[in-house]
């Protein structure tokens, strides 16, 4: 038996396009267990091809639509004919696209016009970019890629893990952006909900070391990490590398107090080890002293040598402990 794939291109339920994309061949009969549906490496065949053939499809058809002149209506001059690579989930494509020489009504200088420029269309698709930073930041690169290019059609050669990498910290250089300057996604239009200003917010914050992979030359990060209570109820969570260049920890605390109402007739409470360098921090990101109070974790660790302790004191002394 053999079996076709076609992909159909159809507008205004007229075919503009038929081609054949695939064709999968399986015995009549006496049909094996890894002879039933598609193989791995044949479902990425497949899709690798229905993804050229539509993602070519749509720039074609978004070249045609910048053909015309959008003020005189004429057909502006083809300049030359770009290739361009686009590394999607379903297979990297080599996509074919006219410039334009601008039309000449509109005065000035010549100019190019190149649809894909105009239309911002990234070497990479986002959802590409999504599972590059979702797998990166949950597993190591090496690992992360393994999977990626063993189960997806990205690419012939398989998934970079330093690829995988650039795009992880890429995401996470946005995500710190989007933390510490909120204002530039509401543009055009608010797309966020206001948030409420509150009269009483806990903040637990502490710090721990990790160990480094040297590559900024450090044997060990400091990591500050913590939780913000809002009205007595939990809020967000927050956390930063120190010693990381791009890192203004005071910018981050107080981006994380803002994000739970935080205003200046507010009253804050800080939680943490007794030590002054964290508190100090809350109180430079507040403007102004804050209630400091010493949590259980840190309290049990002080009064921990003392447990220890008192098991030899009572065999030397010869009395009973009661804890």
């Amino acid at each position: 038996m053999e079996f076709r794939l076609w992909v159909e291109t159809r507008l205004d339920d007229r075919i503009l396009e038929r081609e054949l994309v695939s064709r999968v061949e399986r015995p009549a009969s006496g049909i094996g267990p890894e002879e039933i549906g598609l193989t791995l490496e044949e479902g990425k065949t497949v899709l690798r091809k229905v993804q050229a053939r539509i993602v070519q499809t749509q720039v074609d058809m978004l070249g045609a639509a910048h053909r015309g002149c959008f003020r005189s209506g004429q057909n502006q001059r083809v300049k030359d004919l770009r290739t361009r690579t686009v590394r999607t989930v379903f297979g990297t494509v080599q996509v074919s696209c006219r410039r334009y020489l601008r039309c000449n009504c509109q005065g000035g200088k010549k100019a190019t016009i190149w649809p894909l420029h105009r239309h911002q269309l990234s070497g990479t698709s986002p959802e590409l970019q999504y599972l590059y930073a979702s797998w990166g930041s949950k597993v190591p690169y090496r690992r992360a890629a393994a999977v990626l290019g063993e189960l997806l059609p990205i690419c012939d050669s398989g998934v970079s893990h330093a690829t995988l990498r650039r795009h992880t910290l890429a995401i996470g250089g946005r995500l710190d952006q989007r933390v510490t300057e909120p204002d530039e996604y509401d543009w055009p239009e608010p797309r966020r909900e206001p948030v409420t200003a509150a009269q009483n917010l806990s903040v637990v914050i502490d710090g721990t070391y990790v160990r480094a992979d040297g590559m900024m030359g450090l044997g060990e990060y400091q990591v500050v990490a913590g939780r913000i209570e809002r009205e007595g109820r939990l809020g967000d969570h927050f956390a930063w590398v120190a010693q990381h260049p791009m890192c203004d920890a005071e910018v981050f605390m107080k981006a994380a107090l803002d994000d739970n109402g935080w205003t200046q007739a507010s009253r804050v409470r800080v939680l943490a080890d007794g030590a002054d360098g964290l508190s100090n921090l809350v109180n430079t990101a507040t403007e102004k002293t804050t209630h400091r109070v010493l949590d259980w974790f840190h309290i049990s660790m002080r009064l921990r040598p003392i447990e220890q302790m008192a098991p030899g004191i009572a065999s030397i002394v010869g009395m009973p402990i009661l804890f």
